[in-house]
C-alpha cells in the first residue's frame, strides 16, 4: 500500500467530525457573514487525511495519485504567478489563504472522491492532458472549478468585485 504522509491516517469516523466542521465553517461564514475559514479548512484538512471505510491498494494509490496531481498543481501555479509579480511591475500575487488551504484541499477531496466514484485510478506517469483525454468526465468538471475560482482571483486582484 502506498503512503502519502508519514504519520498514519485518521480513523473513518474522523470523516464525519471533518464533515460537521466543514459545513459549521461554511455556513457560519455565509450566515453570520464573518470569517470561519479556519473552522471549514480544519474540516476539510480532517477529511483528507483520514481513511475509507473500506481502505485497500486501490484506494491507497488513487490517494497517493491525486495528492502529487493536486500538490504539484498548486505549486506550479504558485511559483507561475510568483515569478509573474517579481518579473512584472503591474501584477500583484497577493493570494488570499484560501488559495493556499482551501483550494488545494478542497481540489484533492474533489478528485479523489470523483475518481473513486467514477472506479477511475488517475496516472502521475502520463501528463495531464493525456489524463483529461482519458477521464473527461472526471477532469473537466475540476477544470470548471479551478476556472471560475481563478476568474474569481482574478477579479477580486483588478477591484473589479
Amino acid at each position: 500500500m502506498k503512503q502519502i504522509t508519514f504519520f498514519p491516517l485518521s480513523p473513518y469516523g474522523f470523516k464525519y467530525v471533518g464533515t460537521l466542521l466543514a459545513v459549521a465553517g461554511l455556513s457560519l461564514s455565509v450566515v453570520v457573514h464573518s470569517n470561519y475559514q479556519l473552522l471549514l479548512y480544519a474540516g476539510l484538512l480532517i477529511m483528507a487525511f483520514s481513511r475509507e471505510k473500506n481502505e485497500s491498494a486501490h484506494v491507497a494509490s488513487v490517494r497517493a495519485e491525486v495528492f502529487k496531481s493536486v500538490f504539484g498543481y498548486t505549486l506550479s501555479l504558485s511559483i507561475a504567478l510568483h515569478l509573474t509579480d517579481w518579473l512584472s511591475e503591474g501584477f500583484d500575487a497577493d493570494l488570499p489563504p484560501s488559495y493556499y488551504i482551501g483550494l488545494p484541499l478542497f481540489l484533492y477531496l474533489l478528485l479523489f472522491y470523483g475518481s473513486l466514484l467514477l472506479k477511475i485510478k488517475p496516472d502521475s506517469s502520463v501528463d495531464f492532458a493525456e489524463n483529461m483525454k482519458r477521464f473527461p468526465r472526471l477532469y473537466i468538471p475540476w477544470m470548471s472549478i479551478v476556472a471560475v475560482m481563478l476568474l474569481i482571483l482574478l477579479l477580486r486582484m483588478a477591484n473589479v468585485i
